[in-house]
């Protein structure tokens, strides 16, 4: 009988998988340019929307300097860098974050909706 995979596994493998695709898709820093150093950013915290965790619509690409000394020294004036510069994106994240889903994560459905998405890159 075939080893169940655990929730530990499937986190190290979606977020290496999310990472790729955000890196194949945002190339850059989004915010100065940077192409050293670059992040893997949540816009929503992992921790408090596990549910978005891998949804590439709540992660960008930041420089260290971004990431840490802008997003999450000045969290005020990033989330309004935010709302200016992906509007779109924020009124979605605002709107499905209030969506709660307690159902079991597929995490092979994440897996196939994120290599679909790097493929696109």
């Amino acid at each position: 009988m075939a080893k169940k995979l655990d929730r530990k596994y499937w986190v190290k493998k979606l977020d290496d998988l999310a990472r790729e695709v955000v890196k194949a898709r945002d190339k850059v820093c989004v915010r100065c340019g940077k192409k050293e150093a670059l992040h893997c950013a949540h816009i929503l915290p992992k921790g408090k929307y596990t549910r978005l965790r891998w949804d590439t619509d709540n992660l960008l690409l930041l420089c260290y300097a971004c990431h840490f000394h802008f997003v999450h020294k000045n969290p005020l004036e990033a989330a309004q860098w935010l709302k200016e510069k992906y509007p779109i994106r924020t009124r979605y994240l605002r709107n499905i974050s209030q969506l709660i889903d307690r159902s079991k994560i597929d995490y092979a459905a994440v897996e196939l909706f994120l290599k679909e998405e790097l493929k696109k890159y």
